[in-house]
């Protein structure tokens, strides 16, 4: 969820057997749906060469000139999940300062998975998700404004990644006044769920 001054924004995915659709959705702030959104309220678009369903987003941020970021992910035509960020404009057209107004798609591993999002001061995407054949692997990634991979941070492919013991539940981000990044999340041990947290720096 986003909170403007004028709207309140939603992202997430609507459920049509045996497939789901990544959805954008925007409410006035009294509550009522914005029927002058999108189709009826709601904007739902798999990207192309992605059809097959189980496209979500699981972040939505505020970056550029009032243009909404959606983070999530997106399946290829194998059901294998790959990272994805979308920009719109705040009435719901494509931004074409973004990757020419289509989806960006990230391929790293065997599958991954966007789940938090955040701007930088200088405009650069900062992102968390993670990854793995069994979703081990921590991820942090940074994009440039125009949607391209920030190779100056971590590995020199735009993105830093690392084990934990088992699977990665859900991790988000925010930044601090530095524009480091804190990243805070649980991994599973066995039949425990470990907190974590960990900053990176720059």
């Amino acid at each position: 969820m986003l909170v403007t001054n004028d709207y309140i924004y939603l992202v997430g995915y609507i459920q049509r057997n045996p497939r789901n659709y990544k959805v954008w959705v925007r409410v006035r702030l009294d509550g009522r749906l914005d029927t002058h959104f999108g189709k009826r309220g709601f904007i739902t678009d798999m990207g192309p060469g992605f059809h097959v369903g189980a496209g979500n987003f699981h972040a939505v941020a505020l970056h550029g000139n009032l243009k909404l970021l959606g983070a999530g992910s997106s399946p290829n035509q194998r059901f294998v999940a790959h990272a994805t960020l979308e920009s719109i404009d705040k009435d719901g057209g494509k931004d074409p300062d973004f990757n020419d107004g289509e989806l960006v798609v990230t391929t790293i591993g065997l599958g991954s998975i966007w789940f938090d999002c955040a701007i930088q001061s200088d405009g650069r995407i900062v992102t968390c998700g993670k990854t793995g054949p069994e979703i081990e692997e921590m991820l942090v990634g940074r994009y440039l404004p125009s949607g391209r991979l920030d190779t100056g941070f971590g590995d020199h492919e735009g993105w830093t990644q690392f084990r934990l013991k088992d699977e990665v539940d859900n991790p988000v981000l925010a930044l601090d006044s530095n524009d480091d990044v804190v990243v805070a999340g649980r991994y599973f041990d066995d039949l425990s769920a470990i907190p974590f947290v960990f900053r990176l720096k720059g």
